[in-house]
């Protein structure tokens, strides 16, 4: 990640939101630098994004601006389905 200005990640989000509603995040920086509240780890087939972007941080690899954007999914627990029409619609 050195030389590089920002980070964007892209992936389906459950927010409790309705079914494709779009989400831009920007993670909070400072809490990245705190320690976790609950014990974490890095599962590299289904990585959380703040797992992640926390190691990045811990690794002093993390760009000065990153955010997560992402659209709320009908169902993450379908791995490999096909969108649903809201969120094709959103996507």
């Amino acid at each position: 990640m050195d030389g590089y200005d920002a980070l964007i990640i892209i992936d389906a989000l459950d927010r409790g939101a309705p079914p494709g509603k779009v989400f831009v995040l920007e993670p909070d920086a400072e809490a990245l630098r705190n320690p976790p509240t609950r014990h974490e780890a890095t599962d590299l087939h289904q990585a959380d994004p703040e797992v992640v972007l926390r190691m990045a941080t811990a690794l002093k690899t993390l760009p000065p601006r990153a955010w997560i954007g992402g659209c709320q999914a009908q169902d993450c627990d379908d791995l490999g389905a096909a969108l649903t029409e809201a969120v094709a619609r959103a996507v």
